[in-house]
C-alpha cells in the first residue's frame, strides 16, 4: 500500500489553471509531471504548450497498464504527445520550439522502481538526485553575467523583476536549445516531445523496502527530505536572490507579483507492500 505523507502543487503565479506541473496518484503509479515552459507562440485551446503537455501526460497515466516496464512507460507517454499532433506532424518536426514537451519522474508500485526522464528530481534511499542539464547551466550563467552588467549600469532588482532583460538576452539560446532535445553530446538532454527519444536513457532507481521516497519538479532548486525543509530553502532564495542569478542561477527569476520563479510540485510517500 502506498502511503502519502505530504504533497504540494503550486503555480508560480498563484493560478492553478496555468500550472504546468502536475501530480498523479493511483494504486499503480505516483508521478510528478513538469510541462516545459513554452518558447513558441502556439496555444492549445487557450493553453500554453507546457500546460497542455502536462494534461496529456496526466490523462495517459490514468490508462497506463500497471505492469509496464520503464522503457514501455516512457515510449507510451511520448506516443501520447505525438498523437496530439495529428495531421500537423511535419510542422512540429520542423518547428521544434512549438512542440509539446514534458519531463516526468514516477514510481511504479509493480516494479518497485523510480523512473526519471528529463530534469525532475527525487530523493531515493537518502540520496538526492537533481538531473540538472548542462545546457541549463550554460544559459543560466549567461543570464547571470548579463544581469550583473545591468546592475552595474544602474538597473535595480525591482526593475529587472518587472522586465527581465537577462531572460530576453538568453532567449535566442533557449530557442536554439531545442536542437539538443533528445540528442547525444555534452548539451544533449532528454525530454518527452512526441518525436524520437532514447527510452533506454531513462534513469532507474531501486528504493529500499519501506523507505521514504520524494519526487519533485525543478521548481524546488534545493530539494530536501520534507516539504517544510524544501520550502524553507526555496523561500530563502526568493528572499535573498529574487532574480535567481547569484545564490542559485536559473534561466528565469521571480516576476513581480508572482509567488515563485517556477511552478512547483512535491510528494513524499512510502510503499509499504
Amino acid at each position: 500500500m502506498i502511503v502519502v505523507y505530504e504533497k504540494q502543487l503550486i503555480s508560480k503565479d498563484g493560478n492553478p489553471e496555468t500550472n504546468e506541473d502536475g501530480i498523479f496518484i493511483n494504486d499503480s503509479y505516483i508521478a510528478v509531471v513538469d510541462g516545459v515552459t513554452a518558447k513558441g507562440k502556439l496555444k492549445w485551446n487557450g493553453k500554453k504548450s507546457g500546460r497542455h503537455a502536462r494534461d496529456i501526460i496526466l490523462e495517459a497515466l490514468k490508462k497506463a497498464p500497471a505492469d509496464f516496464r520503464a522503457r514501455e512507460m516512457i515510449l507510451y507517454l511520448n506516443r501520447s504527445l505525438f498523437d496530439e499532433y495529428g495531421e500537423n506532424t511535419q510542422f512540429f518536426k520542423e518547428n521544434k520550439e512549438e512542440r509539446l514537451q514534458a519531463n516526468i519522474i514516477l514510481y511504479s508500485a509493480f516494479k518497485k522502481e523510480v523512473w526519471c526522464f528529463g530534469d525532475c528530481r527525487c530523493i531515493v534511499n537518502g540520496e538526492i538526485h537533481l538531473h540538472e542539464k548542462a545546457i541549463d547551466r550554460f544559459t543560466s550563467e549567461l543570464r547571470s553575467k548579463f544581469l550583473e552588467e545591468e546592475i552595474k549600469r544602474g538597473k535595480t532588482v525591482e526593475e529587472l523583476m518587472r522586465h527581465d532583460t537577462g531572460r530576453e538576452h538568453i532567449m535566442p539560446y533557449l530557442l536554439k536549445q531545442t536542437d539538443y532535445a533528445n540528442a547525444k553530446g555534452e548539451f544533449g538532454y532528454d525530454v518527452l516531445d512526441g518525436f524520437e527519444i532514447d527510452a533506454d536513457r531513462t534513469v532507474i532507481y531501486k528504493p529500499e523496502a519501506n523507505s521514504e521516497i520524494v519526487l519533485a519538479s525543478d521548481g524546488y532548486p534545493v530539494l530536501r527530505g520534507t516539504l517544510e525543509e524544501s520550502e524553507r530553502e526555496l523561500q530563502y532564495i526568493l528572499s535573498n536572490d529574487k532574480l535567481l542569478f547569484r545564490l542559485h542561477k536559473e534561466t528565469k527569476g521571480l516576476i513581480s507579483g508572482n509567488l515563485s520563479f517556477d511552478d512547483r510540485a512535491y510528494i513524499r510517500f512510502t510503499d509499504t507492500n
